[in-house]
C-alpha cells in the first residue's frame, strides 16, 4: 500500500511536472511570437520613416532643380536684354559717328 501510494505520487509529480513544463514552453513561444512581433512591427515602422524621409529629399531636391532651373532661364534672359543693350548702343554710337562725319564733311 505504502508502494502504491509512492508510486501514485510520483505518477502525479511526474505529471505535473510534464504539465508545467508544456505550459512553460508555450508561455516561451508566445513571447518569442510577442517579441518577433513587435520587430517585425518596429522594422516596418522604420521602414516608413525611411520611405518618407527618401521622398522628403527628393522634393526638396526636385524644388531646388527647379529653382536652379529658373534662375538659369532669368540669368539667359537678362544676359540676352543686356546683348541687345548693348547691340542698341552700338547702333547709336555708329550713328552719331556718322552723323559727326558727315557734318565734318560739310563743314570742309
Amino acid at each position: 500500500e505504502q508502494n502504491t501510494k509512492e508510486k501514485q505520487e510520483k505518477q502525479q509529480l511526474s505529471q505535473n511536472i510534464a504539465r508545467r513544463i508544456e505550459e512553460e514552453t508555450k508561455l516561451i513561444r508566445l513571447r518569442n511570437e510577442e517579441i518577433e512581433r513587435r520587430k517585425e512591427d518596429s522594422e516596418r515602422r522604420k521602414e516608413i520613416l525611411e520611405k518618407k524621409a527618401l521622398a522628403r529629399q527628393r522634393e526638396q531636391e526636385e524644388r531646388e532643380a527647379e529653382a536652379e532651373r529658373i534662375r538659369q532661364g532669368e540669368e539667359r534672359i537678362k544676359r540676352e536684354r543686356e546683348r541687345e543693350e548693348q547691340r542698341k548702343r552700338e547702333a547709336e554710337m555708329m550713328k552719331n559717328k556718322e552723323m559727326l562725319e558727315e557734318m565734318k564733311k560739310q563743314a570742309d
